[in-house]
């Protein structure tokens, strides 16, 4: 299994296809070790400015599970 050590990707935007919704964009940006991806475009779902997602990229012992148990 390879694991993710280090991410070197600037702040960007990001255009993505959803279905019926058409094609929506996200600015994904970083603070420490969560990417935080904020709608740039926005729908009745998420608003425009809007945070879409977060992920938590924090690094993760051997015995860590995603789901915290």
């Amino acid at each position: 299994m390879t694991l993710l050590t280090h991410i070197s990707c600037a702040n960007s935007i990001f255009s993505l296809r959803y279905g019926e919704h058409g094609y929506e964009m996200i600015n994904v940006t970083y603070s420490g070790d969560t990417l935080i991806a904020t709608k740039v475009t926005g729908d009745r779902n998420v608003p425009k400015g809007e945070i879409s997602f977060t992920v938590d990229l924090s690094p993760r012992t051997a015995h860590q599970s995603v789901g915290g148990s």
